[in-house]
């Protein structure tokens, strides 16, 4: 299951309820400059590279862990909490108009998003994605 939520036009959330790795749950400094964003969510962190601010939360059996990111470097201290859900990463994104462009906007036109592309993709991979667009008058 992966639920994306466009909150701003830049801005927007994906949580999802993927094995968070072992490792990474004990042992964050092994991402991208000692972040939560490690090679198993590369593509997150490809966002994240486009951004002024990200939000990261891993947990895996009621344990997580959250931080703060500008681009990919952590900017706050990591922060222990007890989840409430047994495992999965939650990412808010905020992208940085000054890497986008000044008037970029996610696009309202989110069914044409293709989300599903068959057998041909990984077996772990998510088979339900479901898109909210939270923005006001959207």
């Amino acid at each position: 299951m992966v639920e994306v939520e466009i909150l701003g036009d830049l801005t927007f959330s994906i949580t999802d309820d993927q094995l968070c790795r072992a490792e990474r749950c004990r042992v964050p400094e092994h991402g991208y400059f000692d972040s939560l964003l490690g090679p198993d969510r590369w593509t997150v962190a490809a966002a994240a590279a486009l951004s002024r601010r990200t939000f990261v939360e891993v947990w895996q059996d009621e344990r997580g862990l959250r931080q703060e990111l500008a681009g990919v470097r952590p900017v706050g201290r990591l922060e222990s909490f007890t989840a409430c859900r047994c495992r999965g990463t939650t990412v808010m994104i905020e992208l940085d108009s000054d890497c986008i462009g000044a008037h970029a906007a996610i696009s309202t036109d989110i069914e044409a998003i293709a989300l599903y592309h068959g057998d041909e993709c990984a077996a772990d991979a998510p088979r339900r994605v479901t898109v909210n667009d939270r923005r006001s008058g959207r």
